[in-house]
């Protein structure tokens, strides 16, 4: 998919009027977060907390804001502390070096325990997944929860929502992805897409878009809005760039929860994170697409180690099981 057709693709899906449908950045951006609050690595977040419960971790999106857990730490029953990812710089980390940069903070979070709890959500279950290997090597082992995130749908989601024949074409799509979300009641990119495909160079398409940005858009520093929009970009590269194919299977328990809208085609049912472990994967299904399964609470219910099901449900569940059992 090149650039004009995602600019296409965008006006017939602002004519559906179904609002569960989200593709490109949409799917991957769920907020740009404040300047001042990235500043800092670890966020803690309110929640509901329940004495002598451990430490939880969370690890965000791509666009690396702790803000996107509000609503999700507020039914958290443990200290729950948002490792965000940086976005004021411009170079570029792989997922190991984005998962060593925050080590030595998770670290002195979870000294003096034997175990680790870590949630994941989307492009952090990647992270989330080498810190996980950065604990076991450690001698620790604990709970990987991983929502809506594995390595192999995030792959999935860049190369079937931001297709490109090459990076220029990329970089190009990346921008008019943000751009969608930044001024999501425009209806035509096509100034902006004519604009950037005549630019010979990242920088000159920085510039090109943040010229585009409409006055009072943004409460951002223009430095932000550039380093943003470069993180955002470099982190597709990581994400490319990750291989699990050689590195030693973890034995950490992993618990998947999968949105119930599926954002891609032609996925494994446990998004193929078989391939990381030995152990069994357990699978959840929650209500929501890849954006709204963070708003759902069971995902909170999860994460605090309690039932998904209440009884009925459970009841319910086991009889549609066992009557597609009996059709085979």
């Amino acid at each position: 998919m090149n650039s004009q057709n995602i600019t296409e693709k965008k006006k017939n899906i602002k004519n559906t009027g179904n609002k569960d449908i989200i593709t490109g950045m949409k799917l991957l951006i769920r907020s740009i977060g404040s300047e001042t609050a990235q500043t800092e690595v670890l966020m803690k977040l309110q929640n509901k907390r329940v004495n002598k419960r451990h430490q939880v971790f969370l690890i965000p999106g791509i666009e690396g804001c702790g803000s996107i857990f509000s609503n999700l730490a507020s039914n958290i029953k443990s200290p729950t502390t948002c490792l965000q990812l940086d976005n004021t710089r411009s170079n570029y980390l792989s997922i190991p070096d984005i998962a060593n940069e925050l080590w030595p903070h998770i670290l002195s979070c979870n000294k003096g325990r034997r175990d680790f709890v870590i949630t994941g959500y989307s492009f952090g279950s990647l992270i989330a997944i080498e810190l996980a290997r950065k604990f076991e090597a450690e001698g620790l082992t604990g709970r990987l929860i991983l929502i809506d995130g594995a390595p192999e749908l995030m792959n999935a989601i860049k190369d079937q929502h931001l297709a490109a024949l090459n990076s220029e074409e990329l970089e190009t799509n990346v921008l008019l992805g943000i751009m969608d979300i930044l001024t999501p009641t425009s209806s035509d990119s096509s100034e902006l897409l004519i604009g950037l495909q005549q630019c010979t160079s990242w920088q000159e398409k920085l510039d090109k878009f943040v010229a585009s940005i409409p006055a009072g858009t943004l409460a951002l520093s223009t430095d932000y809005q550039r380093n943003f929009c470069t993180s955002i970009y470099n982190r597709l590269i990581a994400l490319e760039n990750y291989d699990i194919s050689r590195m030693p299977p973890l034995r950490s328990s992993i618990l998947l929860l999968k949105s119930s809208m599926l954002s891609v085609t032609n996925i494994s049912n446990d998004y193929g994170l078989s391939a990381i472990t030995r152990e069994k994967i357990e699978i959840h299904t929650i209500e929501g697409n890849h954006i709204t399964i963070l708003d759902n609470t069971k995902v909170a219910l999860a994460i605090n180690n309690e039932p998904l099901e209440d009884a009925d449900e459970f009841k319910a569940t086991l009889m549609k099981q066992c009557a597609r059992e009996a059709t085979l």
